[in-house]
Protein backbone atom coordinates (compact mmCIF):
# COMPACT_ATOMS: atom_id res chain seq x y z
CA UNK A 1 0.00 0.00 0.00
CA UNK A 2 1.32 3.43 -0.96
CA UNK A 3 1.56 6.00 1.79
CA UNK A 4 -0.33 8.58 -0.28
CA UNK A 5 -3.28 6.19 -0.69
CA UNK A 6 -3.21 5.42 3.04
CA UNK A 7 -3.39 9.11 3.98
CA UNK A 8 -6.33 9.71 1.64
CA UNK A 9 -8.14 6.75 3.19
CA UNK A 10 -7.43 8.15 6.67
CA UNK A 11 -8.84 11.58 5.81
CA UNK A 12 -11.98 10.00 4.36
CA UNK A 13 -12.39 7.93 7.53
CA UNK A 14 -12.18 10.88 9.92
CA UNK A 15 -14.38 13.20 7.80
CA UNK A 16 -17.17 10.68 7.08
CA UNK A 17 -18.90 10.86 10.51
CA UNK A 18 -19.16 14.65 10.25
CA UNK A 19 -20.64 14.40 6.76
CA UNK A 20 -23.17 11.82 7.95
CA UNK A 21 -24.11 14.08 10.86
CA UNK A 22 -24.87 17.15 8.75
CA UNK A 23 -26.83 15.09 6.23
CA UNK A 24 -29.05 13.42 8.83
CA UNK A 25 -29.38 15.80 11.79
CA UNK A 26 -29.75 19.26 10.27
CA UNK A 27 -32.68 20.92 8.54
CA UNK A 28 -32.60 20.94 4.75
CA UNK A 29 -30.90 24.30 4.11
CA UNK A 30 -28.28 23.92 6.84
CA UNK A 31 -27.65 20.32 5.77
CA UNK A 32 -27.12 21.35 2.16
CA UNK A 33 -24.77 24.18 3.09
CA UNK A 34 -22.75 22.12 5.61
CA UNK A 35 -22.45 19.09 3.33
CA UNK A 36 -21.26 21.37 0.52
CA UNK A 37 -18.58 22.76 2.84
CA UNK A 38 -17.36 19.28 3.80
CA UNK A 39 -17.26 18.08 0.20
CA UNK A 40 -15.36 21.23 -0.77
CA UNK A 41 -12.90 20.57 2.07
CA UNK A 42 -12.42 16.99 0.85
CA UNK A 43 -11.90 18.21 -2.73
CA UNK A 44 -9.32 20.85 -1.80
CA UNK A 45 -7.55 18.41 0.51
CA UNK A 46 -7.38 15.87 -2.32
CA UNK A 47 -5.84 18.46 -4.65
CA UNK A 48 -3.43 19.61 -1.95
CA UNK A 49 -2.29 16.05 -1.21
CA UNK A 50 -1.71 15.41 -4.92
CA UNK A 51 0.43 18.56 -5.16
CA UNK A 52 2.48 17.58 -2.08
CA UNK A 53 2.74 13.93 -3.05
CA UNK A 54 6.30 12.76 -3.41
CA UNK A 55 7.90 9.46 -4.25
CA UNK A 56 8.13 7.58 -0.94
CA UNK A 57 10.43 4.60 -1.07
CA UNK A 58 8.64 3.06 1.93
CA UNK A 59 5.63 0.94 1.06
CA UNK A 60 3.62 -1.45 3.22
CA UNK A 61 3.73 -4.90 1.61
CA UNK A 62 0.69 -7.13 1.14
CA UNK A 63 2.05 -9.57 3.74
CA UNK A 64 2.43 -6.74 6.26
CA UNK A 65 -1.09 -5.54 5.46
CA UNK A 66 -2.46 -8.99 6.26
CA UNK A 67 -0.52 -9.15 9.53
CA UNK A 68 -1.79 -5.67 10.47
CA UNK A 69 -5.34 -6.76 9.66
CA UNK A 70 -5.00 -9.86 11.86
CA UNK A 71 -3.66 -7.80 14.77
CA UNK A 72 -6.47 -5.25 14.30
CA UNK A 73 -9.11 -8.00 14.41
CA UNK A 74 -7.53 -9.44 17.56
CA UNK A 75 -7.35 -6.08 19.38
CA UNK A 76 -10.84 -4.92 18.48
CA UNK A 77 -12.27 -8.39 19.12
CA UNK A 78 -11.17 -8.27 22.75
CA UNK A 79 -12.33 -4.66 23.20
CA UNK A 80 -16.03 -5.56 23.55
CA UNK A 81 -17.10 -3.29 20.67
CA UNK A 82 -18.82 -6.20 18.94
CA UNK A 83 -20.08 -7.67 22.22
CA UNK A 84 -17.72 -10.64 21.98
CA UNK A 85 -16.40 -12.20 25.20
CA UNK A 86 -17.22 -9.27 27.50
CA UNK A 87 -17.63 -5.51 27.72
CA UNK A 88 -16.47 -2.90 30.21
CA UNK A 89 -19.08 -1.24 32.42
CA UNK A 90 -19.08 1.93 30.27
CA UNK A 91 -20.83 -0.01 27.53
CA UNK A 92 -24.14 0.45 29.33
CA UNK A 93 -24.27 3.96 27.85
CA UNK A 94 -22.51 3.08 24.58
CA UNK A 95 -24.92 0.22 23.82
CA UNK A 96 -27.94 2.36 24.70
CA UNK A 97 -26.83 5.22 22.45
CA UNK A 98 -26.16 2.86 19.58
CA UNK A 99 -29.49 1.06 20.08
CA UNK A 100 -31.38 4.36 19.95
CA UNK A 101 -29.51 5.47 16.83
CA UNK A 102 -30.40 2.22 15.08
CA UNK A 103 -34.10 2.14 15.99
CA UNK A 104 -35.10 5.81 15.81
CA UNK A 105 -35.09 8.68 13.36
CA UNK A 106 -32.30 11.27 13.65
CA UNK A 107 -31.89 13.42 15.69
CA UNK A 108 -33.10 11.08 18.43
CA UNK A 109 -35.76 13.00 20.38
CA UNK A 110 -36.99 11.56 23.70
CA UNK A 111 -39.59 14.31 23.97
CA UNK A 112 -40.10 17.73 22.43
CA UNK A 113 -37.64 19.14 24.98
CA UNK A 114 -35.17 16.28 25.42
CA UNK A 115 -32.88 15.08 22.61
CA UNK A 116 -29.74 12.93 22.33
CA UNK A 117 -26.74 15.28 22.44
CA UNK A 118 -23.42 13.56 22.85
CA UNK A 119 -20.19 12.87 20.96
CA UNK A 120 -21.80 9.97 19.10
CA UNK A 121 -20.14 10.70 15.75
CA UNK A 122 -18.23 7.42 15.60
CA UNK A 123 -21.48 5.42 15.65
CA UNK A 124 -23.21 7.24 12.78
CA UNK A 125 -21.77 5.34 9.78
CA UNK A 126 -22.32 1.83 11.29
CA UNK A 127 -25.77 2.85 12.58
CA UNK A 128 -26.80 4.13 9.15
CA UNK A 129 -25.74 0.86 7.49
CA UNK A 130 -27.61 -1.10 10.18
CA UNK A 131 -30.75 0.99 9.63
CA UNK A 132 -30.69 -0.06 5.97
CA UNK A 133 -30.37 -3.72 6.97
CA UNK A 134 -33.35 -3.17 9.27
CA UNK A 135 -35.61 -3.39 6.22
CA UNK A 136 -34.61 -7.07 5.97
CA UNK A 137 -34.29 -7.99 9.69
CA UNK A 138 -37.48 -7.73 11.74
CA UNK A 139 -36.19 -8.90 15.12
CA UNK A 140 -34.94 -5.93 17.16
CA UNK A 141 -32.36 -7.85 19.18
CA UNK A 142 -31.02 -9.62 16.10
CA UNK A 143 -30.71 -6.30 14.29
CA UNK A 144 -28.78 -4.82 17.20
CA UNK A 145 -26.35 -7.77 17.28
CA UNK A 146 -25.84 -7.35 13.53
CA UNK A 147 -25.29 -3.65 14.16
CA UNK A 148 -22.62 -4.42 16.73
CA UNK A 149 -20.77 -6.57 14.21
CA UNK A 150 -20.92 -3.75 11.66
CA UNK A 151 -19.59 -1.38 14.33
CA UNK A 152 -16.83 -3.87 15.03
CA UNK A 153 -15.87 -4.06 11.34
CA UNK A 154 -15.87 -0.27 11.12
CA UNK A 155 -13.60 -0.14 14.18
CA UNK A 156 -11.28 -2.78 12.72
CA UNK A 157 -10.92 -0.59 9.62
CA UNK A 158 -10.01 2.37 11.83
CA UNK A 159 -7.44 0.38 13.81
CA UNK A 160 -6.04 -1.03 10.55
CA UNK A 161 -5.51 2.54 9.30
CA UNK A 162 -3.98 3.41 12.68
CA UNK A 163 -1.39 0.64 12.49
CA UNK A 164 -0.60 1.42 8.85
CA UNK A 165 0.03 5.05 9.79
CA UNK A 166 2.40 3.88 12.55
CA UNK A 167 4.28 1.89 9.90
CA UNK A 168 4.37 5.00 7.73
CA UNK A 169 5.73 7.08 10.62
CA UNK A 170 8.32 4.59 11.92
CA UNK A 171 9.20 2.89 8.61
CA UNK A 172 10.28 -0.47 10.13
CA UNK A 173 13.08 -2.22 8.24
CA UNK A 174 13.19 -5.70 9.77
CA UNK A 175 11.01 -8.24 11.57
CA UNK A 176 12.03 -7.00 15.01
CA UNK A 177 10.98 -3.43 14.20
CA UNK A 178 7.73 -4.65 12.61
CA UNK A 179 6.94 -6.63 15.78
CA UNK A 180 7.57 -3.55 17.91
CA UNK A 181 5.24 -1.45 15.71
CA UNK A 182 2.49 -4.03 16.18
CA UNK A 183 2.91 -4.91 19.85
CA UNK A 184 3.97 -1.67 21.54
CA UNK A 185 0.70 0.20 20.88
CA UNK A 186 -1.23 -2.68 22.44
CA UNK A 187 0.93 -3.11 25.53
CA UNK A 188 2.26 0.41 26.15
CA UNK A 189 1.23 1.99 29.46
CA UNK A 190 2.43 3.91 32.45
CA UNK A 191 3.71 2.01 35.46
CA UNK A 192 0.30 1.56 37.06
CA UNK A 193 1.32 -1.77 38.58
CA UNK A 194 3.85 -0.01 40.84
CA UNK A 195 1.30 2.61 41.87
CA UNK A 196 -1.31 -0.04 42.50
CA UNK A 197 1.11 -1.99 44.70
CA UNK A 198 2.01 1.17 46.63
CA UNK A 199 -1.59 1.91 47.67
CA UNK A 200 -2.63 -1.67 48.37
CA UNK A 201 0.14 -3.85 49.72
CA UNK A 202 3.02 -1.39 49.92
CA UNK A 203 1.61 0.52 52.92
CA UNK A 204 3.49 3.69 51.97
CA UNK A 205 2.67 7.36 52.42
CA UNK A 206 0.99 7.65 49.00
CA UNK A 207 -2.00 5.60 50.12
CA UNK A 208 -2.46 7.82 53.16
CA UNK A 209 -2.25 11.00 51.11
CA UNK A 210 -4.79 9.84 48.51
CA UNK A 211 -7.21 7.98 50.74
CA UNK A 212 -6.38 9.29 54.24
CA UNK A 213 -5.63 5.73 55.26
CA UNK A 214 -5.63 2.28 53.69
CA UNK A 215 -6.93 2.15 50.12
CA UNK A 216 -10.66 1.31 50.18
CA UNK A 217 -11.61 -2.23 49.21
CA UNK A 218 -13.78 -1.00 46.34
CA UNK A 219 -10.73 0.65 44.73
CA UNK A 220 -8.71 -2.56 45.03
CA UNK A 221 -11.51 -4.80 43.77
CA UNK A 222 -12.46 -2.37 41.01
CA UNK A 223 -8.88 -2.19 39.79
CA UNK A 224 -8.40 -5.96 39.72
CA UNK A 225 -11.63 -6.51 37.83
CA UNK A 226 -11.60 -3.48 35.54
CA UNK A 227 -8.34 -1.57 35.15
CA UNK A 228 -5.53 -0.71 37.52
CA UNK A 229 -5.28 2.94 36.42
CA UNK A 230 -7.62 3.61 39.35
CA UNK A 231 -4.65 3.48 41.72
CA UNK A 232 -4.20 7.27 41.49
CA UNK A 233 -7.89 8.22 41.58
CA UNK A 234 -9.00 10.86 40.66
CA UNK A 235 -5.88 11.22 38.47
CA UNK A 236 -5.71 8.90 35.47
CA UNK A 237 -3.83 8.56 32.22
CA UNK A 238 -5.04 5.56 30.25
CA UNK A 239 -3.11 3.02 28.23
CA UNK A 240 -3.98 2.74 24.55
CA UNK A 241 -5.68 -0.59 25.17
CA UNK A 242 -7.72 0.92 28.00
CA UNK A 243 -8.87 3.72 25.69
CA UNK A 244 -9.93 1.27 22.99
CA UNK A 245 -11.73 -0.99 25.48
CA UNK A 246 -13.60 1.84 27.25
CA UNK A 247 -13.92 4.93 25.02
CA UNK A 248 -13.40 3.67 21.47
CA UNK A 249 -15.82 6.30 20.16
CA UNK A 250 -13.39 9.06 21.19
CA UNK A 251 -10.22 7.09 20.64
CA UNK A 252 -9.93 5.70 17.12
CA UNK A 253 -10.46 8.89 15.12
CA UNK A 254 -8.26 10.82 17.58
CA UNK A 255 -5.42 8.33 17.08
CA UNK A 256 -5.68 8.61 13.31
CA UNK A 257 -5.72 12.42 13.48
CA UNK A 258 -2.69 12.48 15.80
CA UNK A 259 -0.69 10.23 13.48
CA UNK A 260 -1.59 12.32 10.43
CA UNK A 261 -0.44 15.34 12.43
CA UNK A 262 2.84 13.66 13.45
CA UNK A 263 3.65 12.41 9.95
CA UNK A 264 3.22 15.74 8.12
CA UNK A 265 3.23 18.45 10.83
CA UNK A 266 1.47 20.59 8.21
CA UNK A 267 -0.60 23.52 9.56
CA UNK A 268 -2.62 23.66 6.33
CA UNK A 269 -4.30 20.42 7.48
CA UNK A 270 -4.94 21.39 11.10
CA UNK A 271 -8.56 22.39 10.49
CA UNK A 272 -9.60 18.96 9.25
CA UNK A 273 -7.72 17.13 11.99
CA UNK A 274 -8.95 19.30 14.85
CA UNK A 275 -12.62 19.57 13.83
CA UNK A 276 -12.90 15.84 13.05
CA UNK A 277 -11.45 15.04 16.47
CA UNK A 278 -13.59 17.66 18.22
CA UNK A 279 -16.78 16.15 16.79
CA UNK A 280 -15.99 12.64 18.06
CA UNK A 281 -14.19 13.64 21.27
CA UNK A 282 -14.12 17.23 22.59
CA UNK A 283 -11.67 16.44 25.40
CA UNK A 284 -9.09 14.64 23.18
CA UNK A 285 -9.29 17.53 20.72
CA UNK A 286 -7.99 19.83 23.48
CA UNK A 287 -4.88 17.66 23.77
CA UNK A 288 -4.38 17.66 20.00
CA UNK A 289 -4.96 21.41 19.85
CA UNK A 290 -2.09 21.98 22.30
CA UNK A 291 0.35 20.34 19.88
CA UNK A 292 -0.98 22.40 16.99
CA UNK A 293 -0.68 25.65 18.95
CA UNK A 294 2.86 24.67 19.95
CA UNK A 295 4.03 24.29 16.36
CA UNK A 296 2.23 27.44 15.27
CA UNK A 297 3.85 29.30 18.17
CA UNK A 298 7.32 28.06 17.23
CA UNK A 299 6.74 29.08 13.63
CA UNK A 300 5.57 32.51 14.76
CA UNK A 301 8.67 33.04 16.93
CA UNK A 302 10.99 32.03 14.08
CA UNK A 303 9.25 34.44 11.71
CA UNK A 304 9.35 37.26 14.28
CA UNK A 305 13.11 36.78 14.52
CA UNK A 306 13.27 36.93 10.71
CA UNK A 307 10.90 39.93 10.75
CA UNK A 308 8.53 38.04 8.49
CA UNK A 309 5.33 37.59 10.53
CA UNK A 310 3.25 37.36 7.35
CA UNK A 311 4.78 33.95 6.63
CA UNK A 312 3.13 32.49 9.75
CA UNK A 313 -0.30 33.31 8.36
CA UNK A 314 0.59 32.10 4.87
CA UNK A 315 1.99 28.82 6.24
CA UNK A 316 -1.16 28.13 8.24
CA UNK A 317 -3.79 29.37 5.80
CA UNK A 318 -5.47 26.97 3.40
CA UNK A 319 -8.91 26.71 1.85
CA UNK A 320 -9.48 23.60 3.94
CA UNK A 321 -8.77 25.44 7.19
CA UNK A 322 -10.99 28.35 6.20
CA UNK A 323 -13.92 26.14 5.25
CA UNK A 324 -13.68 24.17 8.51
CA UNK A 325 -14.28 27.29 10.65
CA UNK A 326 -18.09 27.41 10.14
CA UNK A 327 -18.22 23.65 10.72
CA UNK A 328 -16.36 24.09 14.01
CA UNK A 329 -18.90 26.72 15.05
CA UNK A 330 -21.73 24.36 14.08
CA UNK A 331 -20.35 21.52 16.25
CA UNK A 332 -19.74 23.93 19.12
CA UNK A 333 -23.38 25.02 18.98
CA UNK A 334 -24.41 21.35 18.98
CA UNK A 335 -22.37 20.51 22.09
CA UNK A 336 -23.26 23.77 23.86
CA UNK A 337 -26.89 22.64 23.99
CA UNK A 338 -25.90 19.61 26.07
CA UNK A 339 -26.88 19.15 29.72
CA UNK A 340 -23.92 20.81 31.45
CA UNK A 341 -24.43 20.80 35.21
CA UNK A 342 -21.47 18.42 35.66
CA UNK A 343 -19.02 20.64 33.76
CA UNK A 344 -18.44 23.40 36.28
CA UNK A 345 -16.03 22.02 38.85
CA UNK A 346 -12.26 22.47 38.73
CA UNK A 347 -10.24 21.07 41.64
CA UNK A 348 -6.67 21.30 42.85
CA UNK A 349 -4.42 18.25 43.23
CA UNK A 350 -2.12 17.34 46.13
CA UNK A 351 1.49 18.03 44.94
CA UNK A 352 2.77 14.80 46.48
CA UNK A 353 0.18 12.71 44.61
CA UNK A 354 0.86 14.65 41.42
CA UNK A 355 4.61 13.98 41.62
CA UNK A 356 4.20 10.22 42.01
CA UNK A 357 1.52 10.11 39.35
CA UNK A 358 3.42 11.92 36.57
CA UNK A 359 6.65 10.11 37.46
CA UNK A 360 5.13 6.66 37.05
CA UNK A 361 2.92 7.56 34.10
CA UNK A 362 5.40 9.51 31.98
CA UNK A 363 8.58 10.99 33.46
CA UNK A 364 10.52 7.73 33.77
CA UNK A 365 10.02 7.11 30.05
CA UNK A 366 10.79 10.75 29.27
CA UNK A 367 14.07 10.69 31.23
CA UNK A 368 15.42 7.85 29.09
CA UNK A 369 14.67 9.48 25.73
CA UNK A 370 15.02 13.15 26.70
CA UNK A 371 18.50 13.73 25.28
CA UNK A 372 17.47 12.32 21.91
CA UNK A 373 14.42 14.61 21.54
CA UNK A 374 15.18 17.69 23.65
CA UNK A 375 15.10 20.06 20.64
CA UNK A 376 11.81 18.75 19.27
CA UNK A 377 8.90 21.13 20.12
CA UNK A 378 6.40 18.27 19.86
CA UNK A 379 8.35 16.32 22.48
CA UNK A 380 8.51 19.33 24.82
CA UNK A 381 4.78 19.98 24.34
CA UNK A 382 4.09 16.34 25.16
CA UNK A 383 5.99 16.66 28.46
CA UNK A 384 4.20 19.88 29.41
CA UNK A 385 0.83 18.35 28.48
CA UNK A 386 1.37 15.27 30.64
CA UNK A 387 2.58 17.42 33.55
CA UNK A 388 -0.38 19.79 33.43
CA UNK A 389 -3.48 18.09 32.01
CA UNK A 390 -3.93 15.91 35.10
CA UNK A 391 -4.18 19.06 37.24
CA UNK A 392 -7.40 20.10 35.54
CA UNK A 393 -10.51 18.47 36.96
CA UNK A 394 -13.45 19.16 34.67
CA UNK A 395 -16.73 17.24 34.64
CA UNK A 396 -16.77 14.08 36.77
CA UNK A 397 -13.59 12.90 38.44
CA UNK A 398 -10.85 11.99 35.95
CA UNK A 399 -12.79 12.36 32.67
CA UNK A 400 -10.95 15.40 31.33
CA UNK A 401 -7.45 14.30 32.32
CA UNK A 402 -7.92 10.75 31.05
CA UNK A 403 -9.33 11.90 27.68
CA UNK A 404 -7.44 15.15 26.99
CA UNK A 405 -4.18 13.29 27.61
CA UNK A 406 -5.00 10.72 24.95
CA UNK A 407 -2.96 12.46 22.19
CA UNK A 408 0.01 13.05 24.51
CA UNK A 409 0.09 9.40 25.65
CA UNK A 410 0.08 8.26 22.01
CA UNK A 411 2.87 10.73 21.18
CA UNK A 412 4.92 9.42 24.13
CA UNK A 413 4.45 5.89 22.84
CA UNK A 414 5.61 6.98 19.36
CA UNK A 415 8.78 8.57 20.75
CA UNK A 416 9.55 5.47 22.82
CA UNK A 417 8.98 3.34 19.71
CA UNK A 418 11.30 5.54 17.64
CA UNK A 419 13.93 5.24 20.34
CA UNK A 420 13.72 1.44 20.37
CA UNK A 421 13.97 1.06 16.58
CA UNK A 422 16.61 3.79 16.19
CA UNK A 423 20.36 3.45 16.52
CA UNK A 424 21.19 6.49 18.66
CA UNK A 425 20.12 5.07 22.04
CA UNK A 426 22.64 3.07 24.05
CA UNK A 427 21.85 -0.59 24.57
CA UNK A 428 21.62 0.01 28.33
CA UNK A 429 18.95 2.66 27.78
CA UNK A 430 16.96 0.33 25.56
CA UNK A 431 17.17 -2.37 28.23
CA UNK A 432 15.82 0.06 30.83
CA UNK A 433 13.03 1.04 28.45
CA UNK A 434 12.24 -2.65 28.01
CA UNK A 435 11.99 -3.13 31.78
CA UNK A 436 9.61 -0.19 32.09
CA UNK A 437 7.51 -1.49 29.21
CA UNK A 438 7.25 -4.96 30.75
CA UNK A 439 6.02 -3.45 34.04
CA UNK A 440 3.63 -1.16 32.18
CA UNK A 441 2.23 -4.07 30.18
CA UNK A 442 0.39 -5.21 33.33
CA UNK A 443 -2.25 -2.55 32.68
CA UNK A 444 -3.38 -3.77 29.23
CA UNK A 445 -3.03 -7.39 30.39
CA UNK A 446 -5.65 -6.66 33.07
CA UNK A 447 -7.83 -5.22 30.29
CA UNK A 448 -7.51 -8.42 28.27
CA UNK A 449 -8.20 -10.49 31.37
CA UNK A 450 -11.63 -8.91 31.97
CA UNK A 451 -13.42 -10.12 28.79
CA UNK A 452 -11.79 -13.55 29.06
CA UNK A 453 -12.90 -13.92 32.70
CA UNK A 454 -16.41 -12.75 31.85
CA UNK A 455 -16.72 -15.21 28.96
CA UNK A 456 -15.54 -18.07 31.18
CA UNK A 457 -17.94 -17.04 33.95
CA UNK A 458 -21.01 -16.70 31.70
CA UNK A 459 -20.02 -19.50 29.29
CA UNK A 460 -21.22 -17.29 26.43
CA UNK A 461 -19.35 -15.80 23.48
CA UNK A 462 -21.49 -12.63 23.37
CA UNK A 463 -21.87 -10.73 26.65
CA UNK A 464 -23.59 -7.34 26.61
CA UNK A 465 -23.87 -5.11 29.66
CA UNK A 466 -27.38 -3.79 30.50
CA UNK A 467 -28.36 -0.61 28.66
CA UNK A 468 -28.53 2.66 30.59
CA UNK A 469 -28.58 6.38 29.79
CA UNK A 470 -28.09 9.38 32.08
CA UNK A 471 -28.63 13.14 31.89
CA UNK A 472 -25.10 13.71 30.53
CA UNK A 473 -26.09 12.02 27.27
CA UNK A 474 -28.95 14.35 26.40
CA UNK A 475 -29.91 17.98 26.01
CA UNK A 476 -32.97 19.18 27.90
CA UNK A 477 -33.06 22.43 25.93
CA UNK A 478 -34.30 21.20 22.57
CA UNK A 479 -37.06 23.82 22.62
CA UNK A 480 -34.74 26.73 23.47
CA UNK A 481 -31.15 25.94 22.36
CA UNK A 482 -30.12 27.83 19.22
CA UNK A 483 -28.90 24.65 17.48
CA UNK A 484 -32.20 22.78 17.85
CA UNK A 485 -34.44 25.78 17.22
CA UNK A 486 -32.81 26.97 13.99
CA UNK A 487 -30.38 24.37 12.61
CA UNK A 488 -31.54 20.85 13.49
CA UNK A 489 -34.44 18.79 12.21
CA UNK A 490 -37.58 19.13 14.32
CA UNK A 491 -39.03 16.15 16.22
CA UNK A 492 -41.39 13.72 14.54
CA UNK A 493 -44.53 14.08 16.70
CA UNK A 494 -46.04 10.81 15.47
CA UNK A 495 -42.90 8.94 16.49
CA UNK A 496 -42.91 10.59 19.93
CA UNK A 497 -46.52 9.57 20.48
CA UNK A 498 -45.95 5.96 19.40
CA UNK A 499 -46.30 3.81 22.55
CA UNK A 500 -44.53 0.88 20.85
CA UNK A 501 -41.49 2.97 20.04
CA UNK A 502 -38.19 1.13 20.49
CA UNK A 503 -36.13 3.51 22.60
CA UNK A 504 -34.09 3.52 25.81
CA UNK A 505 -34.99 6.65 27.77
CA UNK A 506 -32.49 8.49 30.00
CA UNK A 507 -32.70 7.91 33.76
CA UNK A 508 -32.33 10.94 36.03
Amino acid sequence: MKISSLKKMAFIYILSPLLMFVLTHLNWWCSLLSASLILAVAYYQYLYMNIRETEDVFCISKKQCLIILAISIFWVGFSGIGGLLGQSSDYDVRNALYFNLIHNSWPVYYSQKVVMTYYFGFWLIPAFITKILGFFISNDNALFIVGLQILQLYSILGIYIFFCLIFSYIKPKNKKQIALCLLLPIFFSGLDLIGFYMITWGNVKLAYVIYKGQAPDYIILSSLVTHIEHWSYPLQYSSLTTCLFWVFNQTIITWIAVLLFMIDRDPKQYGILFVSTFFCGPFPSVGLGLFMLSLLGCDFVRNVIKKDIKSTILNAWSKQNGLMIPLLILIFLFFSSQHDSDFRQIRQVNPFVWFWFVSLEALLYVALILKRNIKDPIFITMIISLLCICLIMVATDFDFGARASLPAVLVLMLYVLKGLVGKDLYLEVKILLGILLIIGAATPIVEFNRPIAKAIHTKRIINLVPYSLGPRNVSEKADSAFFYRYLAKQPNLKELENKNRKIINPVY
